[in-house]
């Protein structure tokens, strides 16, 4: 299975970017489809890669579950291998966070949400790729999603999978005038908050090209923030 042409990073409009459409292990140069999770470790091992017990669970809530995504992000690394599988979660859902990345696009933040559940990607990375991607998320931290029931992550087999973590925003998610977060959507929809909040009609291409005008904007978003609900346990290792 090939890869999409373009991380969202390249091209934001795009943004969160396309997941693999099952589960994969991806590599450098090729996703590698496997039947279902049990079969990930198989494939790691033909590849010469650590095995799902030595890494890390890692909730993808935005572009980091577009393979483009990851490949620009691991690009540091000579040889490299990440299986992710779809998961169902309950008591997560996406939401635009209340900042403006450096690419020029809203990305994704998670919240609580009680009792409802929602269908992200789950990787398993290991500890140099964990440095790496936490390199890439200055406007988040790695927190571990809680060990209960009101959150428990499972595969498409009903295992519950346990010790995930997940990149938790920041500065909070854009709210609305009822101080409710915005569901996740769009660009267009995210380019229109960003306009609204500054009185002026704005694009990707001006957010990327304009320090300035991504810390005016996320300034702006600021006054429309509001907290993602979510528990935090502490720092997480690695």
């Amino acid at each position: 299975m090939d890869f999409p042409p373009k991380a969202p990073i390249d091209r934001p409009a795009s943004y969160p970017g396309e997941p693999p459409p099952r589960t994969c292990v991806l590599t450098g140069d090729r996703l590698w489809e496997t039947a279902g999770p049990e079969e990930l470790d198989a494939v790691l091992h033909r590849l010469g890669a650590a095995p799902i017990r030595s890494r890390t669970p890692v909730l993808a809530v935005g572009s980091n579950a577009s393979a483009a995504q990851m490949r620009r992000k691991l690009e540091p690394l000579d040889h490299w291998a990440v299986p992710t599988t779809p998961v169902a979660v309950t008591g997560v859902a996406a939401c635009f966070s209340a900042h403006v990345s450096a690419p020029g696009y809203v990305p994704y933040a998670p919240v609580s949400s009680e009792g409802r559940t929602n269908e992200f990607h789950l990787q398993w990375l290991e500890e140099a790729q964990l440095e790496l991607v936490d390199a890439t998320e200055p406007n988040y931290e790695r927190v571990e999603v809680p060990a209960s029931e009101s959150y428990p992550v499972r595969t498409a087999a009903g295992r519950t999978v346990p010790g995930v973590r997940l990149y938790a925003g920041r500065h909070g998610v854009i709210g609305d005038r009822s101080g409710r977060p915005i569901p996740a959507g769009g660009q267009d929809a995210a380019l229109g908050l960003v306009s609204r909040a500054l009185g002026a009609r704005v694009s990707h291409r001006d957010l990327a090209a304009d320090a300035g005008l991504r810390e005016a904007a996320t300034a702006a978003l600021a006054r429309l923030a509001v907290a993602d609900g979510l528990p935090r346990s502490g720092p997480t290792d690695g």
